[in-house]
């Protein structure tokens, strides 16, 4: 990304910073998208993306650091997330397994939400950091209900 990020945060590995990072996500979408719906979606995807990286990535020490870029266009939303954590097992994300109704795993779902969600995802493993690329397309806006507040009517 080459413009300058409408969000950039740097916190500590912690369930506190996490959660005060994801309510400054949800203050730059409030300010910049109009529908709901792509708000909570970009939410899950990003909760779902700190969460896994504080259960899995940032568990061997107490100072680990984690840093969120965001950057909001008419059509999607692209992030950039970066830790210093442990490396991904096998130098990926994990693949979703195909779901069986009858043998549902406990674990397991957050890679489907988060590939699911998404138009594009990329992984790296730059310089002893974790930097995960997404980019999650915003639906476009259809009429002028698209702009009223939920529970409005025309």
């Amino acid at each position: 990304m080459t413009a300058a990020a409408d969000l950039s945060c740097r916190f500590a590995a912690g369930p506190a910073a996490v959660r005060t990072a994801l309510a400054a996500v949800a203050d730059a979408l409030d300010d910049r998208i109009d529908r709901r719906h792509a708000r909570l979606t970009v939410e899950l995807v990003l909760a779902e993306v700190l969460n896994n990286i504080l259960e899995h990535a940032c568990t061997d020490r107490a100072d680990h650091r984690i840093g969120l870029d965001l950057w909001i266009r008419c059509d999607r939303v692209s992030c950039v997330v970066f830790d210093d954590g442990l490396a991904m097992p096998q130098g990926a994300p994990p693949r979703p397994t195909p779901l069986r109704p009858h043998a549902l795993p406990e674990r397991g779902f957050g890679w489907r939400l988060i590939r699911g969600l998404t138009s594009e995802f990329g992984y790296l493993r730059v310089a002893g950091c974790n930097v995960l690329i997404l980019h999650l397309p915003l639906p476009k806006a259809q009429g002028a209900a698209a702009h009223l507040p939920a529970g409005a009517r025309i």
